[in-house]
């Protein structure tokens, strides 16, 4: 079915533009909802009358969904969900209880809005979802699962603390080295370079020695054949 659109959707067009989708589609969400008309020629002529209007309003909507896009900028939302072992939730974390989070930092966000690339959340940690708040209005938005059982928080700090600690404990034995490596003089690359070059001084001997011993078996050899040439005289 042909018709065109009285403002932008996603995947679908722009405003104005006059695009083929399914009829289901266009019967039942775009033309009740008021985001698009058939492409008939008198709606095309009362949409030109319309269209600064419409595009006007377009604008709004835009500069609406930017500003709660900067509202939400820098923020990670946390949700507490009843936690099972290995961290599995009891249930999921999906659109609606984003939406709720959000009205918690003063946004009002549409459900139809929340994307979660792999499906409602079921795990603890932190995921990456996208809030598509206008067609061209896309922000991704952090969101932190944790146990809503406060045991479970207090062993989290403490590993968070221990992480912490040990790697504390890693800079300080690293710090503690270098002022004697300094005061060494230590040059890893230069003792590299030492390294090699004794094991070509060894080498090098190593074959001297050889061909000495070498040497000295085929004058020892040359005797004893001059001395049997004697005796038989």
């Amino acid at each position: 079915m042909e018709i065109f659109l009285l403002e932008t959707i996603d995947n679908v067009g722009r405003i104005g533009e006059r695009v083929h989708v399914k009829p289901g589609y266009a019967r039942n969400y775009l033309i009740p909802q008021g985001k698009a008309a058939l492409a008939t020629p008198e709606n095309i002529v009362r949409f030109e009358a319309m269209r600064a209007e419409l595009e006007a309003k377009a604008d709004a909507e835009v500069a609406a969904a930017s500003g709660q896009a900067e509202q939400l900028e820098g923020h990670v939302i946390r949700i507490e969900a009843q936690v099972g072992a290995e961290g599995k939730l009891f249930g999921s974390v999906g659109s609606i209880d984003i939406v709720n989070a959000c009205e918690e930092l003063g946004v009002t966000v549409e459900r139809s809005r929340v994307r979660l690339p792999d499906g409602p959340l079921r795990v603890v940690g932190e995921h990456m979802i996208e809030l598509h708040l206008h067609a061209d209005v896309h922000i991704p938005l952090k969101v932190v699962v944790a146990s809503n059982d406060p045991e479970d928080a207090e062993d989290a700090e403490d590993a968070e603390e221990a992480v912490a600690a040990a790697s504390d404990e890693v800079v300080e034995a690293v710090e503690a080295t270098e002022p004697a490596a300094e005061a060494e003089g230590a040059d890893p690359q230069a003792a590299d370079a030492e390294a090699d070059e004794a094991a070509e001084a060894a080498a090098e001997a190593e074959e001297s020695a050889g061909s000495e011993q070498s040497d000295d078996a085929e004058t020892a050899a040359a005797g004893e054949e001059s001395s049997d040439e004697s005796e038989s005289a």
